[in-house]
Protein backbone atom coordinates (compact mmCIF):
# COMPACT_ATOMS: atom_id res chain seq x y z
CA UNK A 1 0.00 0.00 0.00
CA UNK A 2 2.81 2.48 0.67
CA UNK A 3 4.27 1.72 -2.27
CA UNK A 4 1.13 2.58 -4.38
CA UNK A 5 1.19 5.82 -2.44
CA UNK A 6 4.54 6.50 -2.96
CA UNK A 7 3.91 6.17 -6.89
CA UNK A 8 0.88 7.87 -6.71
CA UNK A 9 2.94 11.04 -5.20
CA UNK A 10 5.25 10.59 -7.73
CA UNK A 11 3.39 11.20 -10.79
CA UNK A 12 1.57 14.43 -9.31
CA UNK A 13 4.66 15.86 -8.59
CA UNK A 14 6.81 15.30 -11.90
CA UNK A 15 3.35 15.36 -14.26
CA UNK A 16 3.42 19.19 -14.35
CA UNK A 17 7.45 18.52 -15.01
CA UNK A 18 7.12 16.55 -17.50
CA UNK A 19 4.48 18.20 -19.53
CA UNK A 20 6.40 21.58 -19.53
CA UNK A 21 9.23 19.56 -21.42
CA UNK A 22 7.80 19.99 -25.06
CA UNK A 23 9.89 20.49 -27.88
CA UNK A 24 10.97 24.29 -28.08
CA UNK A 25 9.66 26.52 -30.95
CA UNK A 26 12.23 26.44 -34.15
CA UNK A 27 14.06 29.02 -33.87
CA UNK A 28 15.49 31.35 -36.98
CA UNK A 29 18.17 30.76 -38.91
CA UNK A 30 21.22 32.40 -37.61
CA UNK A 31 22.75 35.11 -39.66
CA UNK A 32 26.06 34.98 -41.04
CA UNK A 33 29.03 36.46 -38.89
CA UNK A 34 32.20 37.01 -39.16
CA UNK A 35 34.37 34.00 -37.87
CA UNK A 36 35.29 34.07 -34.53
CA UNK A 37 39.37 34.82 -34.06
CA UNK A 38 41.33 32.19 -33.46
CA UNK A 39 43.19 32.50 -30.35
CA UNK A 40 46.56 33.45 -30.22
CA UNK A 41 49.42 32.22 -27.37
CA UNK A 42 50.89 35.49 -25.30
CA UNK A 43 54.01 36.44 -26.97
CA UNK A 44 56.90 35.73 -23.84
CA UNK A 45 58.55 38.62 -22.10
CA UNK A 46 61.64 39.79 -23.22
CA UNK A 47 64.52 40.42 -21.02
CA UNK A 48 63.92 44.62 -21.59
CA UNK A 49 60.09 44.32 -21.25
CA UNK A 50 61.23 44.85 -17.42
CA UNK A 51 63.63 46.99 -15.53
CA UNK A 52 66.07 45.17 -14.17
CA UNK A 53 65.50 46.79 -10.26
CA UNK A 54 61.74 45.16 -10.45
CA UNK A 55 63.14 41.88 -11.75
CA UNK A 56 65.40 42.21 -8.05
CA UNK A 57 62.86 43.32 -6.09
CA UNK A 58 60.77 40.54 -6.98
CA UNK A 59 63.47 37.92 -6.72
CA UNK A 60 63.60 39.60 -2.98
CA UNK A 61 60.19 39.11 -2.08
CA UNK A 62 60.37 35.68 -3.18
CA UNK A 63 63.32 34.65 -1.55
CA UNK A 64 61.87 36.67 2.04
CA UNK A 65 58.40 34.86 1.85
CA UNK A 66 59.97 31.69 1.09
CA UNK A 67 62.55 31.83 3.89
CA UNK A 68 59.81 32.88 6.59
CA UNK A 69 58.72 29.28 7.05
CA UNK A 70 62.50 28.19 7.47
CA UNK A 71 63.24 30.91 10.07
CA UNK A 72 60.15 30.58 12.10
CA UNK A 73 61.04 27.08 12.53
CA UNK A 74 64.36 27.67 13.09
CA UNK A 75 63.11 30.91 15.73
CA UNK A 76 60.80 29.13 17.56
CA UNK A 77 63.62 26.42 18.38
CA UNK A 78 65.50 28.78 19.38
CA UNK A 79 63.64 30.56 21.59
CA UNK A 80 62.51 27.43 23.58
CA UNK A 81 65.99 26.54 24.00
CA UNK A 82 66.93 30.36 24.91
CA UNK A 83 64.14 30.32 27.38
CA UNK A 84 64.72 26.79 29.23
CA UNK A 85 68.45 27.80 29.44
CA UNK A 86 67.49 31.14 30.86
CA UNK A 87 64.92 29.88 33.85
CA UNK A 88 67.73 27.33 35.46
CA UNK A 89 66.65 24.45 33.07
CA UNK A 90 62.85 23.74 34.26
CA UNK A 91 61.63 20.28 33.87
CA UNK A 92 58.14 21.52 32.79
CA UNK A 93 59.88 23.08 30.17
CA UNK A 94 62.41 20.77 28.33
CA UNK A 95 62.97 21.99 24.37
CA UNK A 96 60.93 20.11 21.56
CA UNK A 97 62.79 16.94 20.75
CA UNK A 98 62.34 16.13 24.10
CA UNK A 99 59.24 17.92 25.54
CA UNK A 100 56.74 20.44 24.92
CA UNK A 101 58.69 23.33 25.04
CA UNK A 102 57.04 26.43 25.46
CA UNK A 103 54.42 24.94 23.57
CA UNK A 104 51.84 24.04 26.33
CA UNK A 105 51.51 27.92 27.04
CA UNK A 106 48.18 28.22 26.03
CA UNK A 107 45.76 31.48 26.13
CA UNK A 108 43.93 30.14 29.74
CA UNK A 109 47.37 29.02 31.33
CA UNK A 110 49.45 31.95 30.45
CA UNK A 111 48.29 34.16 28.11
CA UNK A 112 50.93 36.86 28.43
CA UNK A 113 53.97 34.93 28.01
CA UNK A 114 51.92 33.13 24.62
CA UNK A 115 51.82 36.67 23.21
CA UNK A 116 55.38 37.88 23.59
CA UNK A 117 56.55 34.78 22.43
CA UNK A 118 54.30 35.31 19.01
CA UNK A 119 55.52 38.67 18.77
CA UNK A 120 58.81 37.74 19.35
CA UNK A 121 59.00 35.05 17.12
CA UNK A 122 57.32 36.89 14.07
CA UNK A 123 59.78 40.13 14.33
CA UNK A 124 62.83 37.61 14.46
CA UNK A 125 61.32 35.74 10.99
CA UNK A 126 60.90 38.40 9.32
CA UNK A 127 64.47 39.83 10.20
CA UNK A 128 66.20 36.39 9.48
CA UNK A 129 63.70 36.05 5.96
CA UNK A 130 64.47 39.67 5.05
CA UNK A 131 68.61 38.90 6.51
CA UNK A 132 68.48 36.23 3.57
CA UNK A 133 66.73 38.64 0.60
CA UNK A 134 69.53 41.38 1.62
CA UNK A 135 72.08 38.43 1.70
CA UNK A 136 71.60 37.18 -1.67
CA UNK A 137 71.35 40.75 -2.67
CA UNK A 138 74.28 41.48 -1.64
CA UNK A 139 76.26 38.29 -3.39
CA UNK A 140 74.91 39.02 -6.36
CA UNK A 141 73.94 35.39 -6.80
CA UNK A 142 70.69 36.43 -8.84
CA UNK A 143 73.09 36.86 -12.01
Amino acid sequence: MKAWILLGLILICEGPGLAAQAAAAPTTPATTTAPSPVAHAADPYTEKEFPSWVLQLRRAEIITVGAFPLAYLFAGLGFDFYYYASNGFPQENIPWPAGPGTSQWTTTSQPDLLQKKNVALVQISLCVSLAVAVADWFLGLNE
